[in-house]
């Protein structure tokens, strides 16, 4: 099945968002934990690999390497099974991604999906009680409320998967950097910017 998901993911991401295949491996091995993680608690609502691998893992990788290099530190708001946190992680080993999630259970299988790999690490918490300086917030298919609680404070740099609708709406509270269809989904968008600077003579 490692195999089949592999050459699934490879076809999927093309030549701009092409991977290692040991990045490969490890991106499978992780749908294979959740997939027996699933049938316990609800950690998504997505059971066959092939709209896996575009939703979880395709876009997740499509955000990592559409945010600019540099050795970063990254807050993945929201987790849930690790998305886009954990994609992003195996991609972009130079940067430190902090996997946030509330919720006790999906924090422990975020513990022991991850274990291994150096650069993640979880965090289970409520973003209002976070005190980490991060370079970036990442998150999926969130509203600006979600996020409030870190914008600025936490980071100034946001990283998201979004709608068409969510692109649009995003855009009139973040200056955006960077607003890319994915070709592979032509309804998800990564969407890259940073907290709106204020004007001069504002607050």
């Amino acid at each position: 099945m490692r195999t089949e998901f592999w050459r699934r993911l490879r076809d999927v991401l093309g030549e701009r968002y092409a991977i290692a295949p040991e990045q490969g491996e490890r991106l499978a091995a992780h749908w294979e934990h959740l997939e027996r993680w699933n049938r316990r608690i609800n950690l998504t609502a997505i059971r066959d690999m092939e709209t896996a691998v575009v939703r979880h893992y395709a876009e997740s990788v499509a955000l990592a390497m559409e945010i600019a290099a540099g050795r970063w530190r990254v807050l993945d708001v929201g987790s849930g099974a690790g998305f886009p946190g954990f994609p992003f992680a195996v991609v972009r080993p130079e940067c430190e991604v902090i996997l946030l999630e509330s919720d006790v259970r999906k924090a422990v299988f975020l513990e022991e999906s991850t274990a291994g790999t150096a650069n993640c690490r979880v965090l289970n918490d409520r973003l209002e009680r976070v005190s980490i300086r991060c370079d970036w917030l990442i998150s999926r298919a969130v509203s600006r409320m979600d996020l409030a609680g870190g914008i600025g404070r936490l980071a100034d740099r946001i990283g998201l998967l979004v709608s068409a609708t969510g692109a649009a709406e995003w855009a009139k509270e973040i200056e955006v950097e960077k607003d890319v269809t994915l070709l592979f989904r032509p309804e998800a968008h990564v969407l890259v910017g940073r907290t709106r600077r204020s004007e001069p003579g504002t607050a």
